[in-house]
């Protein structure tokens, strides 16, 4: 399941907050393109202001090596034109977002403040 914030946060503030908030919940994980269209619209339907928000791809561990943030290696991107481009207009950019558009750039992970989106799992019992 996902949920999006309603507050702006840095991206270590919604890493955070998703584990907090739910059971092993983290920032959403993009899988596929069929997950990327469901996310862009959540995304859509949420009419955010700037239609960006946080995913959960980092490449701040080792620059130009994109993963999930516990770690786990990408299985899918769908990156902007010209992205990532590593901070050349604003600086070290180690975090993405989603756009309205269903792609990825990348951006200061905490210099900028965005709405998130978590994923979480429940059990049915």
């Amino acid at each position: 399941m996902y949920w999006i914030s309603d507050d702006n946060v840095t991206w270590s503030k919604a890493v955070e907050a998703c584990r907090n908030l739910y059971n092993n919940g983290h920032l959403v994980h993009i899988d596929n393109e069929e997950e990327n269209d469901e996310v862009k619209a959540i995304l859509v339907q949420a009419n955010i202001r700037y239609g960006l928000i946080w995913i959960g791809i980092h490449d701040s561990v080792k620059e130009g090596v994109w993963t999930y943030e516990d770690g786990s290696r990408l299985t899918y991107v769908n990156w902007r034109n010209g992205e990532p481009n590593g901070g050349i207009v604003h600086g070290d950019e180690d975090c993405a977002v989603i756009t309205k558009g269903g792609d990825y750039i990348d951006v200061n992970c905490e210099k900028w403040k965005f709405h998130f989106c978590c994923e979480y799992y429940v059990v049915i019992e």
